[in-house]
């Protein structure tokens, strides 16, 4: 237990604060060698606290090294003689205890058997953010969220609190917000080499020892002299034979953090730069894809040896159903390359380039499988593509009804459940009715459609010869729609489907597109378009649960997507979970992480 657990370390930074508030705050400033026998001092104590737990039987630590005293507001507010400027003392003994710190790590990797660590830069990564707040989503860098007239408390008398934490880099005097830890704590997981290395803590884990690239080298764009060793991996990753790396070969997770601003991922690197890693990845991950195919029950090009066999099922599987909200690439496939999605700036967020998703960066399936630890689910229309961990089967613009497809530009919900019973055919061919039974039944399915066959309503009806429905068509049009879902649900649950989570329609009423198509609501929501999600929404609920009541084994998870995304648009300012979304880079990606969050909950 001891020599699998990782161990993370942030000390040190309170330590160099006490000696700068004796000496230089004082008017006592030390010289350099003074600075660097105190430095010396610190990382020795560390040192030794590092051989003792060594020696306890712990082998992979992970440290944040010492951020920027220097600029803290604690230290702005201590000596108002900077003038709001960062403490160059402060800083310059900060640079020279990190310094110290990785020759003292790299020393005891040299001598220590088994001796593994990652050092994140929290250093530079803070120091970024509060020198260039905007570029990473924040509007204050410097200045607290939270502050009191107590010297000595925290909440003391007096104390103000920002509207917008998560629009701040610090929320007190000396302490990130949560948005700021979250980035800085994407970065420990699983920075790069430019950030956290010689490994991140995710490759410390899922690597155990089994990580042989430590002689491949990269040159970096800016300095061709500039040799490192790329440990770990740092621009794609493979897990258990599967490789993720963005590449149209081997499409999936680019195991880069999400950020975003011209320093995303928290690197410097450059386009060449990442074509570079790429490469260096791509070959090493095509010898475990070649050899993985061989033996995986879940790629659409098989090769097998001998007979296959019935093993266990132990990892999450999540197929998925729907339209353009939930779109995985299908759409582009179906179509051609200058399908309007398939440009900037589509994917712009976290993908560098357009990947077949109708946002600037991830979508709500793409959250939901980081938070089951997948990869990112690939399209079904994907070939060449393992899906081990499931299928994406979702078309932007889909439709329940088939009626509605007559240029044939969409792959319709009947047309996905045939994609999906010719894939539960290959599984079979090499799981057996056995292991086929059990990977149906633990996969979750995930739907979001309906809401195209409504506005495809609306238009054909409204803007039209101009005849208006009755009440009575728009309810014979709704159950009509939801019959055709709830048969198709019905059909994944003979297939061994069991778990199923549904996204209702959302509010397409006050969708921009819908707005912008009928100006003569001076740029409200189209009231009439209220009534049909509404109804079906609440149609939609009533024969789920009552499919739940008449099927054994039958689990619901229902998220209200129409409410939801009704209150962003109505306020989007605040959201039920607090923050600032109105200002925030990256709109598409906080809002959909907080609707997963909701689907996560229920």
């Amino acid at each position: 237990m001891l020599r699998k657990a990782v161990y993370l370390f942030s000390i040190g930074g309170n330590d160099y604060l006490i000696y700068y508030q004796h000496t230089v705050g004082e008017g006592d400033v030390p010289t350099q060698s003074e600075q660097l026998h105190f430095v010396k001092q610190v990382v020795g104590n560390m040192t030794n606290a590092i051989m003792e737990i060594y020696e306890q039987g712990v082998r992979k630590i992970a440290f944040q090294n010492v951020g920027p005293m220097g600029c803290l507001p604690l230290v702005e507010t201590m000596y108002p003689n900077l003038n709001g400027s960062c403490a160059r003392e402060l800083l310059s003994m900060a640079r020279l205890h990190n310094e110290q710190l990785y020759a003292a790590l790299s020393d005891l990797t040299g001598r220590l058997e088994g001796f593994r660590f990652s050092l994140m830069d929290y250093f530079s990564s803070l120091y970024e953010r509060v020198m260039d707040p905007s570029n990473f989503g924040f509007d204050v860098g410097m200045t607290e969220c939270y502050t009191s007239t107590e010297s000595d408390a925290y909440g003391g008398y007096g104390s103000t609190l920002c509207e917008y934490p998560s629009a701040y880099v610090f929320f007190d005097d000396a302490h990130t917000t949560q948005t700021a830890n979250a980035q800085l704590a994407e970065l420990i997981w699983r920075g790069d080499l430019w950030v956290t290395g010689p490994y991140n803590i995710y490759s410390s884990i899922i690597y155990s020892s089994t990580n042989h690239i430590k002689n491949i080298r990269v040159t970096s764009h800016n300095d061709p002299h500039d040799q490192k060793p790329l440990i770990g991996i740092a621009a794609g990753e493979c897990r258990e034979g599967h490789c993720f790396v963005g590449d149209e070969g081997f499409p999936g997770r680019n195991a880069r953090p999400l950020m975003s601003g011209k320093y995303a991922a928290g690197g410097r690197k450059s386009a060449s730069m990442d074509e570079l890693l790429k490469v260096s990845i791509f070959e090493y991950c095509r010898f475990f894809i070649d050899m993985i195919s061989r033996k995986n029950p879940f790629t659409r090009k098989q090769v097998h040896v001998g007979q296959p066999t019935t093993s266990s099922i132990d990892h999450n599987v999540l197929f998925v159903f729907g339209d353009s909200l939930f779109d995985g690439g299908n759409g582009m496939i179906h179509n051609d390359a200058n399908y309007s999605i398939g440009h900037y700036p589509y994917g712009y967020t976290y993908f560098s380039s357009a990947s077949g998703r109708v946002c600037d960066g991830r979508i709500v399936p793409d959250f939901i499988g980081e938070y089951a630890n997948l990869p990112l689910i690939p399209a079904s229309l994907q070939h060449g593509t393992s899906f081990y961990f499931g299928a994406n089967f979702a078309c932007a613009g889909s439709v329940v009804l088939d009626s509605d497809n007559t240029n044939k530009t969409v792959i319709t919900l009947n047309g996905q459940l045939a994609m999906f019973k010719q894939m539960v055919q290959e599984f079979n061919q090499t799981l057996g009715p056995d292991g086929l039974r059990e990977m149906l039944g633990k996969a979750v399915y995930l739907f979001s459609i309906g809401g195209v066959d409504y506005i495809n309503y609306y238009a054909a009806k409204f803007n039209g010869n101009g005849s208006f429905p009755t009440e009575a068509e728009k309810r014979e049009f709704v159950h009509e729609l939801v019959g055709n879902t709830t048969n198709a649900i019905i059909d994944v649950y003979e297939q061994g489907g069991r778990k199923f989570t549904f996204q209702n329609v959302g509010p397409i009423d006050c969708l921009p597109r819908v707005v912008v198509d009928y100006p003569k609501f001076n740029g409200s929501c189209v009231p009439e378009l209220l009534f049909m999600p509404m109804l079906h929404n609440e149609e939609l609920y009533g024969g789920l649960t009552d499919l739940a009541e008449r099927l054994e084994g039958f689990k619901l998870s229902f998220f209200d997507y129409f409410s939801t995304l009704y209150d962003r648009i109505m306020n989007p300012s605040v959201s039920r979970w607090g923050g600032h979304l109105a200002t925030t880079t990256g709109l598409c990606v906080n809002i959909q992480a907080r609707m997963c969050s909701s689907i996560q909950a229920t």
